[in-house]
């Protein structure tokens, strides 16, 4: 599977990400996801420090998707088999 070269940015700063040719409205989905928990997170002025206030936005989105998981029918039926 060929990759491709996408630029994006998360708080200001540029990154050149590789990603499957077919998937980058899915990164770029992900990145601006990214961007609006750290600008979320550096409105509550908690957190100082660009890597921890990433940390925490990275763990939120975790958070989110392991309780999404957990209520997910799938889950269930697979938890009810093991």
């Amino acid at each position: 599977m060929s990759s491709k070269n996408v630029t994006v940015t998360i708080m200001a700063r540029e990154f050149i990400i590789a990603c499957p040719e077919g998937q980058e409205k899915s990164l770029l989905d992900s990145v601006q996801y990214l961007n609006q928990k750290i600008d979320l997170i550096q409105s509550q002025g908690s957190i100082v420090g660009i890597d921890r206030i990433i940390i925490m936005a990275a763990l939120n989105i975790r958070s989110e998707e392991h309780t999404s998981e957990l209520q997910s029918p799938m889950y269930l039926v697979c938890r009810l088999l093991l």
